[in-house]
């Protein structure tokens, strides 16, 4: 497997390209961090931050390494601010189909982070609305693996 680090990096990398993979109407990222921050203390919105959340371990066959698959999560912040007629999923919405476009090659073939992994797909999404705020902040969490070993 290769380094932790260097996969997280890549990956990193990657999504800080959504700003240039934006589909029509979607905002662009103002704040990018590889930091967990509460969305109330993310000033500059929309905001995009990856942590690392788990790793899981496949043991096929004794005396095989193995299969090593890393877990990360995508967060994005939305606030509306104070426009009543606002809807919070289109931001997100368009963020996420833009995530979708960053992350995913174009066909056929697999985001492997130039050579880094096997693979990158997205498995689940949780959004959250905020009532404290007037639901004017919006939160999704995107669940990312990676297949970092045969």
């Amino acid at each position: 497997m290769n380094s932790r680090e260097a996969i997280y990096a890549a990956l990193f990398a990657q999504l800080q390209a959504i700003n240039a993979n934006l589909v029509l109407g979607a905002p662009a990222i103002q704040t990018f961090g590889r930091r967990l921050m509460p969305a109330s203390r993310v000033d500059l919105q929309p905001a995009l931050l990856m942590i690392e959340t788990s790793e899981e371990y496949e043991h096929t066959a004794i005396s095989v390494p193995p299969k090593v698959t890393l877990v990360a999560n995508v967060l994005i912040y939305t606030r509306d601010g104070a426009d009543p007629n606002a809807i919070s999923a289109t931001s997100l919405n368009g963020l996420l189909d833009s995530l979708e476009v960053t992350l995913n090659p174009i066909f056929p073939g697999e985001q492997t982070l130039d050579g880094l992994v096997h693979w990158v797909r997205i498995v689940g999404r949780q959004t959250i609305y905020d009532a404290i705020q007037d639901v004017t902040q919006a939160t999704t969490t995107v669940e990312l693996r990676m297949l970092a070993t045969d």
